[in-house]
């Protein structure tokens, strides 16, 4: 995905408990698929809001990555 890096998932998620305003959060539509064999437990977002269905989840678009690392070292200071 062009990416320099490996996604972080789980850093995101404790980040985002520990200081929501790291994150953008945009609400959408989103559904696991649990019917079609190709993406079977695909996690679909509707980003461009096109199924006309209920925006149910925030989904986080957007992280300040300066913060979000400030943050990560400082946890690992814990255990330094």
């Amino acid at each position: 995905f062009g990416l320099d890096y490996g996604p972080l998932h789980d850093p995101c998620t404790i980040a985002y408990l520990l200081d929501p305003t790291l994150f953008t959060i945009e609400p959408m539509y989103v559904e696991v698929d649990i019917q079609s064999a190709s993406s079977y437990g695909r996690t679909n977002c509707d980003c461009f809001h096109k199924s006309g269905k209920p925006e149910n989840v925030g989904v986080a678009t957007a992280v300040e990555e300066e913060r979000f690392f400030e943050t990560l070292e400082a946890c690992f200071g814990y255990y330094a």
